[in-house]
């Protein structure tokens, strides 16, 4: 048993060391789209299913359509693959739409963020996150803001294993756990501060 569990454990390895980081960050997020997907199916999300293969299809439309256009405009050679991996990210920060108007802001919010990958560069190096660019313009221009609807109970088991395989890449577990013994640092001194029962929660 010890045997196979570590013979599973050199494959992961080897398959993680051996993916590109871009790759990896793309099945890691696609992983937790079907797992969204299928989980609002059986009612484990609250987020319905069709708002949210609508909202992933005009994502990855507009987020690789934009891209391929400014990349044959600029004569930039571009990863399109990184274009798609932001969409995601923001298909997870952005509640998925449901009315037209929500589907134009979605739109428009992923745009601006592809956008920002060709004009906000300084020697051939993104400035700022494309997808934070998207969601800040977006809560700025007052017809939307970000959201982590992805954050319920059912989701967190597959957000705790993809987000650990992409550590496991990128071999960087003190700034994980020192941003998880921060985050954990403040939550009590916020509930300390405002007289909150922190034991009980």
């Amino acid at each position: 048993m010890i045997k196979t569990l570590l013979h599973s454990n050199c494959q992961l390895h080897a398959w993680i060391d051996k993916t590109a980081m871009y790759m990896l960050v793309l099945y890691m997020l696609s992983t937790l789209v079907v797992c969204s997907l299928v989980f609002s199916l059986v009612g484990l999300v609250s987020v319905s299913f069709v708002s949210q293969l609508t909202s992933l299809m005009l994502i990855i439309f507009v987020s690789y359509g934009t891209s391929i256009f400014f990349s044959n405009v600029s004569g930039i050679v571009a990863n399109h693959h990184s274009s798609v991996i932001t969409g995601l990210i923001i298909f997870f920060l952005v509640t998925p739409a449901v009315t037209s108007f929500e589907y134009v802001v979605l739109a428009g919010t992923v745009t601006v963020a592809i956008v920002s990958k060709y004009v906000l560069v300084y020697r051939k190096q993104h400035l700022f996150n494309a997808a934070a660019v998207g969601v800040l313009l977006l809560g700025l221009s007052g017809l939307g803001s970000a959201t982590w609807w992805v954050a319920t109970p059912w989701l967190l088991i597959p957000i705790l294993v993809t987000g650990t395989i992409v550590v496991l890449k990128i071999r960087k577990w003190e700034l994980v756990v020192s941003f998880l013994l921060t985050g954990f640092l403040v939550y009590i001194l916020e509930g300390l501060y405002y007289g909150d029962d922190v034991v009980a929660t």
